[in-house]
């Protein structure tokens, strides 16, 4: 059986993706979080929730001091620059929106893949989503085809075993909606979940994340977000 480490932010798309590599016969060892100065933790919350549903051991890395770097360019860490609200889909990918955080994929990737070879693990699992998302470039296919091909080149594991870390993006091309189905069909734990970029005692209902996430719910009846909302999206605008 392959053993992974998974990167699970808290949030929808995580969830369901290690809901999925389980299913597949993949055996979940631990769970990566990493806090980069984004400006809420209410994902952490999440984080361990989700962790102790799956059984894996709760990672967390804090590499919050890059946020003075990297701050300006993000409207998740630059807490002076307010979140885009109420915006259609076709907004939402029609350019790289400002929640796009400059190199942070490649960043976790880069720490997770250390994590695993340290612990002689097979894959890590990724809930990356390149369909319903928000337009960024380091959620798509192609991405987790480079890096994998660059993990070739980059691990002893890989050098003297010829056993790469592979990466697993299990919903990679998927639909919110088929998302969703997924994770009530494996009955993971959606209602412990957090995709808000706000970061308040309840989802917005109104940054890109919500609006996205709810009508993955709302779309093919697949049920109800189990979470709360200060304000319930309008699905006919997405």
């Amino acid at each position: 059986m392959k053993r992974a480490i998974v990167l699970l932010s808290g949030g929808l798309d995580s969830c369901v993706a290690a809901a999925m590599a389980r299913e597949e016969g993949i055996e979940l060892v631990a769970a990566l979080n990493v806090f980069y100065g984004q400006r809420h933790a209410r994902e952490m919350k999440s984080f361990v929730e989700v962790a102790k549903h799956f059984g894996m051991e709760p990672i967390h890395l804090d590499i919050s001091p890059i946020a003075q770097t990297i701050g300006a360019a993000t409207s998740l860490i630059n807490t002076d620059e307010e979140l885009a609200m109420d915006r259609p889909l076709s907004s939402m990918t029609a350019h790289v929106p400002r929640t796009y955080v400059p190199g942070r994929n490649t960043i976790f990737l880069s720490l997770a893949q250390s994590v695993a070879e340290a612990r002689d693990l097979d894959n890590i699992v990724v809930g990356f989503n390149a369909v319903d998302f928000s337009g960024y470039p380091d959620c798509r296919p192609i991405f987790v085809d480079a890096w994998n091909h660059l993990a070739r080149y980059a691990t002893t594991r890989s050098y003297i075993k010829n056993q790469p870390i592979e990466v697993l993006a299990p919903i990679i091309n998927m639909s919110k909606a088929s998302v969703v189905y997924h994770g009530l069909r494996l009955k993971a734990p959606l209602e412990k979940t957090w995709s808000c970029y706000a970061g308040g005692e309840k989802a917005c209902g109104r940054c890109d994340s919500c609006r996205i996430r709810w009508n993955g719910f709302a779309v093919n009846g697949q049920g109800r977000d189990p979470i709360h909302y200060e304000v319930v999206p309008d699905t006919v605008s997405l």
